[in-house]
Parts: structure tokens; sequence; C-alpha cells
């Protein structure tokens, strides 16, 4: 019954059409609404300095790393919307987005109101659904990677694409405001080839606390991730540097983020990476150039299709004496089996210049390793 049209007021909803993620648009098309999910199921293999805390020998776990329902749609062609429910267990947050987009004054110009993503860095802005890796980079991580509520201004004028916005504080309890921008520039877009250079910032007020980042794998123990120590901060400052560019099939990224937090000392930690990826297959990555980021693949055989990649990141946490410092690659290959369904397969090797700086339970430090190697693997659908 749950697929039957249901009528109310001489309109008829499409039940079934609503449940497979299609469109539902009224008869004048001035609304819409659109059932959408993702489900991401992971399993993880690792050892060493990924699991000091288990006295640095192997350990595997399978979960569902994301699962996600979201409703999205228009009203009218002046306002978009857009919720999004978290609902893997152990979230931080039960919604992830909650705004409206207001586009009345042209594309130059729309507001997004409510929690959203502060626009940071390429990785982070392109969606887990699309981003090459199992794991976003532990540099992207550190700086960005954040979700609050405020209000941004995005545009698009010729071949710059730009947002700034006023932001929730999140590090701290005081209500004053955040400050995040971002502006690329295309030098290059066309069929097959796109170029494009940017960068951003973010300055927020309060105490930062301090820098806990997992190396690339999920289901890290906090005492095994790269740690920058305390950081008792007023005020900081993250600058980024952005790149990336598609030819043909092959694709290149990478970025570099330098930070500065000023309180009773001054802390400076900065992280980057580089990525290539290649289709075996000869697809091409997709480019979304309103908001200047990868968008996703779709596979032109029936076999679908097969890339190739790695990404070599580095991270200094230890500027104040504290922290550690970190290179991670992570190499694998994605099998898109059609353009919403891939399996992916990561090989991940780190490298600490010391143990992890955490504690054990009982108060003792750490005296583990400072390399070790995980593999992962996903299934992932999304609709």
């Amino acid at each position: 019954m749950l697929a039957s049209p249901v009528s109310a007021a001489g309109f008829e909803f499409p039940v079934r059409s609503f449940l497979q993620g299609k469109p539902v648009t009224s008869d004048d098309l001035e609304y819409s609404i659109r059932l959408g999910g993702r489900l991401h199921v992971d399993s993880n293999n690792h050892e060493g300095v990924f699991n000091n805390a288990g006295g640095g020998g192997h350990d595997s776990d399978i979960f569902i790393r994301r699962g996600r329902l979201s409703i999205s749609g228009y009203a009218t062609s002046d306002w978009q919307y857009r919720f999004q429910a978290v609902l893997e267990k152990d979230a931080d947050n039960d919604v992830s987005d909650a705004y409206v987009i207001y586009k009345g004054f042209g594309p130059k110009f729309w507001l997004r109101i409510g929690k959203q993503k502060e626009d940071l860095g390429l990785e982070w802005l392109t969606s887990s659904n699309t981003i090459t890796t199992i794991e976003r980079s532990a540099a992207t991580r550190a700086f960005s990677h954040i979700r609050s509520e405020g209000v941004t201004v995005v545009g698009r004028h010729r071949d710059l694409s730009y947002n700034i916005g006023v932001h929730k504080n999140d590090y701290t309890e005081n209500t004053k405001a955040v400050l995040t921008g971002r502006m690329v520039k295309r030098m290059i877009n066309e069929e097959r080839d796109v170029f494009q250079f940017g960068g951003g910032f973010s300055y927020r007020e309060g105490n930062r606390g301090n820098i806990n980042i997992r190396p690339e794998q999920r289901e890290i123990a906090a005492i095994d991730r790269i740690d920058s120590g305390d950081i008792s901060s007023d005020e900081g400052w993250v600058f980024n540097i952005e790149s990336m560019t598609i030819q043909d099939n092959w694709h290149l990224s990478g970025e570099l983020y330098y930070a500065e937090y000023r309180g009773k000392e001054t802390a400076a930690p900065w992280g980057g990476y580089v990525m290539a990826g290649y289709f075996l297959t000869g697809e091409k990555r997709l480019y979304d150039d309103l908001h200047g980021r990868f968008a996703g693949v779709t596979p032109s055989g029936d076999k679908g299709a097969v890339e190739l990649y790695s990404r070599l990141t580095w991270l200094d946490l230890a500027d104040n004496g504290q922290g550690n410092k970190a290179s991670i690659l992570t190499t694998g290959v994605n099998w898109y089996l059609g353009p919403r369904l891939r399996l992916m397969l990561n090989y991940v090797h780190a490298e600490y210049d010391k143990p992890p700086a955490g504690l054990t339970d009982d108060g003792v430090g750490l005296t583990g390793d400072t390399s070790g190697d995980a593999i992962a693997a996903r299934l992932q659908f999304w609709y």
C-alpha cells in the first residue's frame, strides 16, 4: 500500500517514485520534494601506530561508516531546502544539514541559511559520496571539516566561484561569530579539461582546545591519533591554498593549510596533501563548476569504471612543543558499478615522528610504534 499513489485535493502523490529517490513536483512545477540517502559500509584492518592502544597488534572491524536520509527540493523558483538526518550510531549529531537557499538575487548572490558546511577547502566541500579515497586527508580533518549554523553568500561570476559566511563558533560556548570564506578561479573549463586555483580562510574566537586527528582510518582510539596537545588560544586563523585539474582520464589535486592560534602562547600547525588518480577504463572525473569541486563518475561501459589513485598527506601539529608530526600514504582502487554504487579498497601507511602522546586508561604513557599499516574496504550506495 505504501507504493500506491496518495491523493489529496486533486493532487496525486507518487509514493513509489518518491521512495525510489525521484523528484516529485507539483503540477505547476513551483514545488518539489526528493528523498535521498547514502549507506557506506566499511571494513578496517590495521596494526602498529593505528593500534598502540591495543599493543600494536592486528585489529579489525566492520561497521556502518555513514547512514543518512535527506529531504530536499525547491519552493518556487527562489527557494531551495535541504534536511539531512544522521542515522549511524555514535554520531556527534543527529542532523548534518538543515538549511534553505534563497536564489532571488540571481546566480552571483545566493543566500544559504541554517546548519551547513563551512566553505573551506576543496576536499571538504566534495561530497563523501564522490571523494576519491575512503577517508578525507588528515590535513582536511585538522583544519576544515566543520558544519555549523550560519549564513553564507554563495555565488558564481564567469570563471569565479566564491563563498563567504558568518557562522556560530563550535569551539567554545561564547557567542562570538566565525567568518569563513573561499574563492576559486577556473583557468580552464572545457569538456575534458579543467584547471582551477584558489584559496580560503577562517577566523574564529575562543579556545581551540586541541587538534586530535585520525590517521585516515576510522575507529581509531583517541590516544592513537595525531595530536597537538593543549592549544590554549583566544583566537585563531586558518588559511588554505588549493588547486585541482582534470585532464581527460587523469585528475590531480592538492591543498596546503596553515593555522595560527593565539593566546598565552602561539601555536602554528600546518599540513597538506597531494593526490593523483587515473581511470583505466577511460572515464573522467565530473566537475561542479558552481561550487568549484569534484563531482561524481558515470561509467561508460556495462562492466563499470575502474580508478587507481594515491595520496600523500603530511601534518605537523608539534609547533607548540607538545604534539607530533605524521606523514600518511593512501593508495587504492575504486570500482564504480554504476553512477551511485561503488566498491573501494585502500592501503594506508602512516609514519609518526614519535609515539602518540595520549595516555592509557591507567595513566601510563604510550611508548609504542611510530609506524603502521592498514587496509580498508567500503561498499557504498547512494540515491
